[in-house]
């Protein structure tokens, strides 16, 4: 029988002194011992001793020499028990012997027989070095020897292993009688008092000794150990005979007891005949939450709680104190989950037993907790933060500089601390009380689930306030995080505060996740917060911030704050709940068997998933399901029924990968037979081995990520195009792709393949410096907007103006005086009529001086005359680069090439400077290195600012999904998904969905056209998206899988891989109930929406090529090139369009893609021409045939009664399906259209292939102008 995986509790142990130890003096006594006592008996501190340890396979009891196999043992009513249960080997006999100081022995070497027939060996699964180091943790106040009972007490700790990982003790002390026979030195034997009367003589007394039972686990929840333990407790002290017993029972019912997987789906049981509920944690990347996080807020006031946390974010040597062990653990493990997600990655022991207080001396940075007892001695230690429970004081020691947090995230802070509810009698009052128990412990129950809400909501908004910036620092491609900018853009008070943080080990594990691109919940949180700019008159605005270049902030409005709430902390904190009004849990619940007598774990196990069988039967919920699977695979696997548990955890990767334990199932497939790895291998869900390859590369998402902070400003040795490219982007001189290369072509002029370390270092060093000329440049305040950032100052030269400064930025050209530096704008870019060249002969400058004219669009303005003298060349090719740059952008509504455009003036401007020095490659032909940057310049005379007037008035707008550090990738796949503004929620505002090539799927938001969120899930192209129900959508991608992402949380974690193919459409019926998937392979599946279950499975026949799928009236269109089809639910086809040849008809035989218009015409279009039939969709008699000069369609939408089909040149051609005409032909894109959508019947969307990669967004009611 093996064993639970991920089972509550690890082990047990019990720890203290026994008739068979007795009392042993501790070879340390504390230094503040007893408490006035004379009698040594009671005034000594003794060595306790491990007493028990017990997993769900071995009992060991160490002292007795007592060793069980609990596997092959039937535990059975201790009534009719006797004390020493058979099976037992004594390993020792003496009791003085085995007080000696030789170690003994946990668990000797125990073998199990295996179901395949083999042996293994049974350990405990902690080593007996660690168990012996845990006896002083579970009696950190040394243990004594009482006159009187004492009340039980317990308290907790968290243990880290070598690698970092944590498991969690929590201890119960209480005490037994046994009579103390003195024998000498201070040794006593005991015996275990039966409850007679007890004579008390000089060496013969009645005393209570202290035994703590620890149950160990590797998940912190607190509150259900602590329930478990304290059902135990009445017995063991009613019966003290059958302790052996009641602790191997207790062991084994607690080993076979299931963590619930993150999700909604708790786990409750009785134990003792106390019910037990283990809340399932909402989020697999969050700490479990077991225990009440307001416990600090009832300790310390909102600035004790900031200094707290800054003192863990800096990473100081802290230690907390306080008068009980039991509220160390409690408190720090609070602060903990307070700064998630970052962790503390440093020495962490809440609680110090008095032996090993000389570890507050050590070096290093750690966490540690100790008795205030200990205060004084604590207080002399220098370097230390002291945190103390007691008074609610934090003392720095002098010689630290402890910086202070951010005022505004501090205040904001305070506020979000003064309304958290800390007390449930509050809450009470004025209110009837609950009208049963347990009424009133439900209560309580929501009362502690709504605080740790509010709480982790408020401490997460601190976080990111405080970090939410630094995400825009970072370059993902080379794991680099811009340091030195990072700080150079906090305030001067703040900028010692992240000047220690960004030093901290904690910080860089903080980074290694967002270079990861982790999605996590603080993404979601950070892209709710992120920041929102508005000009003066409170317009939402995109950031057109260029690379290297400050620009004016005067008129800028920047917010972080959540969208959904005004401050940090309103989200859940801000409302007085009523009681009837508190948290509703929304949780399921499964009700794990109860624990029979006699208790045999494979029979429970069975029972188990018997129950789970009828769950997963009647379950709706994908959520749910996916966790009854978690569950019933980890009892699969415990009952001996490996290839069940795998194929269990394989529907689970389809349901929700999140929970997928890839750690099981590794050890599962190791440790397999040969003859279940035979069986396992012609399993059909086994045989697509690549889907357990992808989920194992998913859940590692990269590994360990190296972050780079310093960098070499200029590479020493000659770099090809990739690693140019690289020290590029890095330096921050350009980001985008096809701009570097075409610097690379300058600096090289195309000759080598390679720039060298001289031409590159030049270059470099004539970018810095006209970078510190236009950042110490002084301007007068609020001429410049907020997008305006300047590009390039001239030298001292005269214009019409007088004598001073011509000055470039994105949008104008100013004139700063000289003297009087005052700033004249002297034109915007786009009233610029031409640029002329000049030698100016009249008396106001030298006869043959080079200046610029230039000509303004209003009639009737003299040109504007600058001496530019030697600069006027360069002056003359920045200007035409950014003025270009300003033309493309409005005419094709695409404002990112004015960023592109200001980044090639910059880069230009460098090289120029740079080629008036020998040693670069580029000096002999430094014109025609400028002239190949100019990429606008060339662009617009190409004609690219020459659009149709038809074109121009519909379009609206245009965006690029990809990055500027990426390749431009093709727009496979657009979804318009519309908001809900009746509730005020930004968050509900209309959404954009586009799918890309690379498998990255980008959101933005519809009304602003900013990105929102980014997900990076599949490993070939995403090719189509849909909407269900308005809180999915599902995205096909070519890699076979289907993702199903939660438009709420913005997580794809589900997740449906049942295609052998390339996933080629989706659609649905007309109530979302089922969505039906195609396959290029023929293959249609049919899958419950709320369930994801598949339904159906169709393979149509001769449809080699299914390209497309609808559902319309109640049937399926199947569309595979050659023909369409008409197929019912059921796969039955109903009626089916053929083209003939072509040779005899005219008519091409590929049809692209087709659409069923609302007055029952069909449409197709033609993939190799420009050739559109329309048809009657009922009798597919042919009604008409429309040519237009292209190489084909691609796609094709409906809007405002007209077919918009976007062709295979990059044109969409209109036409009217009343008149059967064609009406408009716009020029969209400058590659092939691959995707279109609509908005309302308002706005249709468009998506280019890789070479343009852009998406525009155009007006359909134009048209109705015509």
């Amino acid at each position: 029988m093996a064993k639970l995986h991920h089972s509550l509790v690890e082990m047990c142990m019990v720890v203290g002194m026994d008739a068979d130890t007795g009392l042993k003096p501790a070879h340390e006594q504390p230094s503040c011992g007893i408490r006035g006592e004379t009698n040594p008996l009671y005034s000594t501190a003794y060595d306790a001793q491990v007493l028990a340890a017990l997993s769900g396979q071995v009992a060991s009891f160490p002292q007795s020499g007592e060793v069980q196999n609990l596997q092959q043992q039937v535990l059975i009513d201790s009534s009719v028990a006797d004390t020493h249960s058979t099976g037992k080997q004594t390993l020792t006999k003496k009791a003085k012997t085995r007080r000696s100081a030789r170690r003994v022995s946990l668990v000797p070497q125990l073998t199990m027989a295996t179901a395949s027939g083999g042996q293994q060996a049974l350990t405990l699964p902690i080593s007996n070095e660690i168990i012996t180091s845990m006896v002083p943790l579970c009696l950190p106040d040394g243990c004594y020897v009482y006159r009187g009972p004492l009340d039980s007490h317990m308290h907790s700790l968290v243990l880290t292993d070598i690698k970092g990982n944590r498991s969690y003790a929590l201890c119960m002390t209480y005490y037994r009688p046994f009579v103390a026979t003195h024998e000498s030195d201070n040794c006593y034997n005991l015996t275990l008092d039966s409850g007679s009367q007890t004579v008390t003589s000089d060496n013969t007394q009645l005393c209570y000794v202290p035994t703590c039972v620890v149950l160990m686990s590797k998940y912190s929840y607190y509150s259900v150990l602590k329930d478990c333990l304290s059902s135990l407790l009445p017995k063991l002290k009613k019966d003290p005979i059958h302790f052996n017993i009641y602790i191997k029972e207790f062991t084994l019912q607690m080993a076979v007891v299931p963590i619930p997987p993150p999700g909604t789906l708790n786990v409750s049981f009785h134990i003792n005949q106390m019910p037990v509920i283990m809340r399932a944690p909402e989020d697999p990347d969050k700490a479990i939450c077991d225990m009440h996080l307001n416990y600090p807020f009832l300790c310390f006031g909102a600035t004790e709680m900031i200094e707290i946390i800054t003192c863990i974010l800096t990473q100081q040597r802290i230690v907390f104190l306080s008068c009980d062990f039991g509220l160390l653990t409690p408190i720090m493990e609070c602060f903990m989950i307070y700064i998630q997600p970052m962790k503390w990655p440093h020495t962490y022991v809440p609680v110090l037993p008095y032996q090993l207080l000389d570890l507050l001396e050590s070096p290093g940075v750690f966490m540690m907790g100790c008795h205030s007892k200990y205060k004084d001695r604590v207080a002399e230690i220098p370097g230390l933060v002291i945190v103390n429970l007691d008074t609610g004081t934090v003392d720095t020691c002098s010689s630290l500089e402890i910086p202070q947090i951010p005022e505004v995230p501090a205040e904001e802070f305070g506020s979000g601390y003064m309304k958290v509810k800390r007390h449930f009698d509050l809450l009470l009052l004025g209110h009837p009380s609950p009208a049963s128990l347990e009424d009133l412990t439900q209560m309580k129950y929501q009362f502690m689930i709504q605080s740790q809400t509010d709480i982790q909501n408020l401490f997460l908004e601190l976080i990111v306030t405080l970090f939410g910036e630094v995400s825009e620092f970072l370059h993902i491609a080379q794991h680099h995080f811009k340091r030195e900018e990072f700080l150079e853009a906090q305030c001067v008070e703040d900028k010692e505060f992240y000047t220690q943080v960004v030093k901290t080990d904690l910080f860089k594990q903080f980074l290694r996740d967002r270079l990861n691109q982790k999605r996590d919940y603080y993404v979601i949180m950070e892209e709710k917060m992120r920041p929102v700019m508005k000009d003066s008159k409170g317009v939402i605005i995109e950031s057109q911030k260029v690379l290297g270049r400050k620009s004016s902030a005067s008129n800028l409005t920047i917010m972080r704050t959540r969208k959904a709430s005004v401050s940090l902390g309103d989200s859940m904190v801000g409302r007085q709940p009523q009681p009837s009004q508190l948290y509703t849990d929304t949780h399921a619940n499964f009700t794990l068997p109860s624990f029979q007598k006699p208790f045999v774990a494979g029979a429970f196990w069975e029972r188990c998933i018997r129950d789970l069988n009828n769950c997963i039967g009647n379950v709706e919920s994908p959520n749910l399901r996916a966790s009854y699977l978690y569950l019933r695979g980890m009892f699969y696997i415990a009952a001996s029924q490996p290839i069940s548990g795998l194929k269990d955890f394989h529907d689970l990767a389809a349901a929700d990968l999140r929970i997928f334990p890839t750690g099981t199932v590794g050890q599962v497939l190791s440790t397999l037979s040969p003859l279940d790895k035979e069986r396992l291998s012609q399993q059909n869900f086994y045989k697509r081995a690549e889907v357990w390859q992808k989920i194992s590369e998913r859940k590692q998402n990269g590994g360990y990520v190296k972050v780079t902070m310093e960098l070499e400003k200029v590479p020493n040795k000659a770099v090809d195009l990739k690693e140019f490219i690289k020290h590029i982007q890095l330096l921050e001189i350009a980001i985008d792709i096809d701009a570097i290369s075409r610097l690379f072509i300058s600096l090289t002029l195309g000759k080598t393949q390679v720039v060298e370390p001289d031409t590159f270092s030049i270059f470099y060093e004539c970018w810095k410096e006209s970078e510190i000329e236009t950042t110490l440049l002084s301007l007068p305040a609020d001429e410049l907007d907020h997008t305006e950032c300047v590009l390039k100052v001239s030298s001292l030269i005269r214009t019409d103006h007088g004598t001073g400064r011509l000055i470039l930025t994105q949008k104008r050209l100013f004139f700063l005086s000289e003297g009087k530096r005052k700033l004249k704008e002297v034109i915007r870019l786009r009233d610029i009529e031409k640029i002329e060249k000049y030698e100016y002969t009249r008396h106001i400058f030298p006869p043959g001086v080079p200046a610029l004219k230039i000509f303004y669009k209003q009639e009737g303005k003299s040109p504007y005359i600058a001496s530019l003298k030697s600069e006027r060349n360069s002056w003359y090719v920045l200007i035409k680069e950014m003025w270009a740059g300003r033309i493309i952008a409005d005419v094709q509504k695409d404002h990112q090439v004015i960023q592109q455009a200001a980044q090639n003036v910059l880069m230009i401007d460098a090289l120029i400077r740079s080629g008036e020095s020998e040693e670069t490659t580029h000096a002999t032909a430094v014109e025609a290195a400028a002239n190949n940057l100019c990429y606008f310049t060339r662009r617009r005379e190409e004609g690219m600012a020459n659009l149709p007037e038809e074109t121009t008035s519909a379009l609206i707008h245009r965006v690029s999904p990809s990055d500027r550090n990426e390749q431009k990738a093709t727009v496979e796949a657009l979804l318009y998904t519309p908001g809900n503004r009746s509730q005020g929620d930004e968050d509900n505002s209309p959404k954009l969905w586009c799918a890309l090539g690379t498998g990255k799927i980008r959101v933005f938001d519809a009304s602003t056209w900013i990105c929102e969120s980014q997900f990076i899930e599949a490993k070939d192209r995403v090719c189509c998206l849909m909407s269900v129900k308005g809180d999915q959508v599902w995205a096909g991608s070519f890699d076979t899988t289907i993702y199903i992402i939660d438009t709420n949380k913005y997580t794809a974690n589900k997740r449906l891989i049942d295609h052998s193919d390339f996933v080629s459409d989706l659609t649905k019926n007309s109530d979302e109930s089922i969505a039906y998937s195609a396959s290029l392979n023929g293959q249609i599946i049919s899958w419950n929406t709320s369930t994801l279950q598949r339904i159906n499975c169709i393979d149509l026949a001769g449809a080699d090529r299914l390209i497309s799928i609808k559902w319309i009236k109640e049937n399926l269109w199947c569309c595979n090139k050659r023909h369409l089809s008409v197929i019912d639910s059921d796969g039955t086809v109903l009626r089916k369009l053929e083209i003939p040849d072509g040779s005899n008809t005219g008519l091409c035989t590929q049809i692209d893609c087709f659409f069923v218009t609302p007055n029952n015409q069909l449409w197709t279009g033609c993939a190799r021409k420009g050739q559109l039939v329309s048809w009657d969709a009922e009798t597919f008699e042919r009604l008409g045939t429309l040519e237009v000069k292209c190489r084909g369609f691609s796609v094709m939408v409906y809007a405002q009664d007209k077919i918009w089909a976007g062709s295979k040149n990059g044109k969409i051609h209109i036409f009217n399906t009343i008149t059967c005409s064609h009406e408009k032909e716009l020029v969209a894109h400058e590659a092939a259209i691959r995707s279109m959508c609509t908005a309302e019947d308002r706005y249709v969307m468009t998506g280019a292939e890789g070479s343009d990669g852009k998406i525009a967004i155009w007006r359909a009611k134009f048209l109705t102008q015509v």
